[in-house]
């Protein structure tokens, strides 16, 4: 069936839907699993479970009880993004005029050059929501909190286990200081207390720079004397959010340069100062809720409606969706301060 960008609402949400983006860092690589709700208020857990052995017994003794695994529970309201985009009559007709009149004369030609100009728009939209959900993956990642519109989500994180800050005379950007020191310190943690091995570490644009910068990095990067890593200052963006910078003892370092517009600005998605290490699994989640109408309850991953004036002197296209990464199991976390 063709899609109908200009009238069919339900055409036209399969459409922005069917569009392909490119895809950012943490929603490809760390907030994979998807959970869908009946509703945006939803109970999440947060489990901790130690790394024991199983009980060896004889034949003839019975089974050890085993302890059981520890779950907090929290309530969360799944956060709601709404645009609009409203176009009076004229607005549409005079779309192209200066780039083919044609398109003025002939009716047809007309209405699939406002076709082509309310897919460019609303696949704008989409990159809009796309960001959005990187920027609230990263700060409930990174910083363990969330602001909303009016409501503050917190990941609960715990100072001196998920949450860091180097002390003065141990931060990257002084000297004799190696970055990697941190690292494994930070790695052996998530091990220990998690019993998962630690492959990706995003660092903020500051810590990126002082860890490139580090001689005891670059020797380890030096592949023609240790072929422990590759960096390849040259490779670029990847994922649409960070740049790959290599690998080291199985870690993939990526340097975090996301960024979104405010008011003309451009603010850094990530804390500059801050590195985020992880070991992901599906722990890390991104939950969806329905968006509620008069006239049903919709599960798209975006929503568009259309409104018509009903003297025919504008349209409009809304553009809703219901979302919210969520890091149920923290010890697989450790964010901190370097610079």
């Amino acid at each position: 069936m063709a899609i109908d960008m200009l009238t069919n609402w339900r055409s036209l949400t399969a459409g922005i839907n069917s569009f392909n983006t490119q895809p950012t860092f943490a929603l490809k690589n760390i907030f994979k699993a998807t959970e869908r709700h009946a509703s945006d208020v939803i109970d999440w857990e947060v489990w901790t479970r130690t790394s024991k052995l199983a009980s060896f017994v004889n034949d003839t003794d019975n089974p050890v009880p085993s302890s059981k695994g520890t779950g907090v529970t929290y309530s969360v309201k799944i956060p709601k993004t709404a645009n609009i985009k409203l176009f009076t009559a004229k607005e549409l007709a005079d779309y192209k005029r200066l780039q083919d009149a044609g398109y003025i004369q002939n009716p047809a030609q007309r209405l699939q050059a406002q076709a082509q100009f309310i897919t460019d728009e609303l696949q704008h939209e989409q990159l809009a929501v796309i960001r959005t959900r990187e920027y609230m993956a990263m700060k409930l990642l990174v910083d363990g909190t969330l602001t909303a519109g009016n409501n503050t989500i917190t990941m609960n994180y715990v100072a001196n286990k998920q949450t860091f800050t180097l002390a003065s005379g141990s931060k990257w950007s002084d000297s004799g200081i190696n970055p990697l020191d941190t690292i494994d310190n930070y790695k052996t943690m998530i091990m220990k207390r998690a019993n998962a091995v630690p492959t990706i570490c995003l660092l903020g644009s500051n810590a990126a720079s002082y860890f490139k910068k580090n001689a005891d990095v670059m020797k380890q990067l030096d592949t023609n004397n240790y072929r422990t890593g590759a960096l390849d200052l040259t490779q670029g963006i990847t994922e649409g959010s960070v740049v790959f910078l290599g690998v080291i003892r199985g870690i993939g370092f990526y340097e975090y340069v996301g960024t979104y517009d405010d008011g003309g600005t451009s603010i850094d998605i990530m804390n500059p100062n801050k590195i985020c290490l992880l070991a992901p699994d599906d722990s890390f989640r991104m939950h969806h809720a329905p968006i509620i109408k008069t006239d049903g309850i919709y599960q798209d991953d975006i929503y568009i409606r259309v409104t018509e004036d009903p003297y025919g002197n504008w349209k409009s296209w809304t553009i809703e969706q219901k979302s919210l990464p969520i890091v149920h199991n923290k010890d697989l976390v450790i964010s901190a301060t370097v610079v």
